[in-house]
């Protein structure tokens, strides 16, 4: 069986040697005209398929306090038609220590658009009564929760190239068979926030994580490793999307002593990867250079939650993607097979999604005491 795709890249004697196949694809696609993300692309993006999903996502981390994730987003599904997007919010508050809790609201009317400002990303994104966003700022005023925050107009964004919006997987993201596309905004951004609810309340300072992604299918498998602090930056993602089943993954870690970025690896290739998803464990290892790097990852499985809008209600996906801010999270750097750093953080994301699920989560959590890895 072979995959159709356009002239300027094709797929030869696919199943016969897929890891062939896939260095042809970046010998082939660099040189051809296939696009990255572009910073610009920030803003909302046209509507390009059905169902679909135009989503912002933030970590805003303080370190005395615990994380909180604030995601916003447009959508199309069989509910709503093709002709009128509605809207989802969503938070979340992990703390240090105590109970994580998560909020979800939808909303029918909803205007999010690019707009003239300072920034080529300038965008809007509001909500009558419930939220007003933009490039620059958050404010969610909802039944149960109340957060804003403010961000300063620094950002350390993925790429250190002369396209800062590139997708952390580059031209990949553009192959007519990969279904999402994604980049990330910023892995720290300065940020004063306020958060409210029921329980609780606090206000401060901390550093915000920033990704974003549009797309009109859900990926067939992902894990993703996120932390963001003063000390330690990292994002690691892994998955299989659209025709082509090749696990990829890509990478970047910034530490006291090192700033590193990863280029797109194949699984088997500069990448392996130990998981149990059950057990909320899972291991790393990817090679740039003379640096390879190990990071292993492990939470509660109780701590983890369904997120179910896009992968369930707008995809009608088999798994939501299963999320847990409560990871522990080790870091080794190596250059030239020689330890030369380790850092740990103590509280960090870890998120499974697609085939990358464990089916004890499925219509709940599951409380668990940490399990350590094999």
């Amino acid at each position: 069986m072979r995959y159709p795709v356009e002239d300027s890249c094709f797929l030869d004697d696919y199943w016969s040697s897929p890891m062939k196949t896939f260095k042809l694809l970046f010998l082939i696609c660099a040189i051809s005209s296939a696009s990255a993300t572009t910073l610009d692309q920030f803003s909302p993006r046209p509507v390009h398929g059905f169902p679909w999903s135009d989503a912002w996502y933030y970590y805003i981390h303080d370190p005395d306090v615990g994380y909180f994730k604030i995601v916003f987003l447009t959508f199309l599904n069989q509910d709503t038609g093709a002709d009128k997007q509605e809207a989802y919010l969503h938070v979340v508050f992990t703390p240090k220590t105590g109970q994580k809790r998560e909020y979800d609201y939808y909303y029918k009317d909803v205007v999010a658009a690019p707009v003239n400002g300072d920034k080529p990303y300038s965008f809007k994104f509001e909500v009558p009564g419930a939220a007003k966003i933009n490039e620059s700022s958050i404010e969610l005023n909802l039944p149960d929760v109340s957060i804003s925050a403010q961000f300063k107009d620094e950002h350390i964004h993925y790429s250190n190239d002369e396209n800062p919006g590139a997708s952390p997987f580059g031209w990949v993201t553009s192959l007519p068979f990969v279904e999402n596309q994604w980049f990330v905004f910023s892995m720290a951004t300065e940020t004063q926030y306020r958060f409210k609810d029921h329980w609780a309340q606090h206000s401060g300072h901390g550093l915000t994580y920033i990704d974003r992604g549009w797309n009109d299918g859900q990926a067939a498998g992902m894990i993703y490793l996120m932390a963001v602090s003063e000390q330690v930056k990292l994002m690691f993602t892994g998955g299989i999307d659209g025709n082509l089943p090749i696990e990829s993954w890509a990478g970047r870690l910034i530490t006291p002593k090192h700033n590193l970025t990863f280029s797109p690896s194949i699984k088997g290739w500069d990448t392996t990867t130990k998981s149990d998803i059950c057990a909320s464990w899972m291991e790393v290892q990817m090679i740039e250079g003379d640096y390879r790097v190990k990071i292993v990852a492990e939470a509660p499985l109780g701590s983890f939650y369904n997120h179910v809008t896009p992968s369930l209600t707008v995809f009608q996906s088999e798994n939501p993607v299963m999320k847990s801010m409560s990871a522990k999270t080790s870091v080794e750097v190596y250059k030239n097979d020689r330890l030369v750093e380790t850092v740990s953080v103590d509280q960090s994301i870890l998120e499974y999604g697609g085939s990358h699920y464990c089916d004890k989560m499925h219509g709940k959590g599951q409380a668990a005491d940490l399990v350590k890895r094999p």
